[in-house]
């Protein structure tokens, strides 16, 4: 993965079993139209690169708001070990906010996994991209 310029990374071990990783980036895409690529869950199996096979359902539209049912087969690597994992989650979408979230709907290779997208606008061009905690954190 190739991080953005003027982008700040730092991730820790909460708890001896949960990671936190939080991230800023500007990068040269309007807000719009990030919040769009970002917001469609069709665009994650071509964004992002872990992704194998995707789909999802809407389930619920309400004026700027989404709800979706997302399946994902991901690829992980452990050392020399690599597989596929089935990820059930729920993504929540605010385009008044600029925020997506997601958060686990049932257990699987992951026993909890929980996130929001904050897309902020800087400038005409720019964005501020934020990922932090669904809920306060720690938990």
């Amino acid at each position: 993965m190739q991080l953005p310029k003027n982008c700040t990374f730092h991730s820790s071990l909460v708890g001896g079993n949960c990671a936190r990783v939080d991230m800023e980036a500007e990068v040269d895409v309007p807000a719009a139209a990030m919040f769009k690529l970002l917001a469609n869950p069709k665009e994650h199996e071509r964004i992002f690169e872990a992704i194998e096979g995707a789909s999802s359902t809407l389930i619920l539209e309400e004026g700027a708001k989404r709800r979706y049912t997302l399946d994902y087969q991901a690829r992980w690597k452990f050392w020399r070990v690599t597989g596929v994992c089935e990820n059930r989650l729920i993504m929540e979408t605010d385009a008044d906010e600029g925020t997506v979230t997601f958060r686990l709907r049932e257990p699987g290779f992951l026993r909890t996994y929980e996130g929001t997208w904050q897309i902020i606008p800087k400038g005409s061009t720019g964005l501020h991209l934020h990922p932090s905690p669904a809920a306060p954190w720690p938990p």
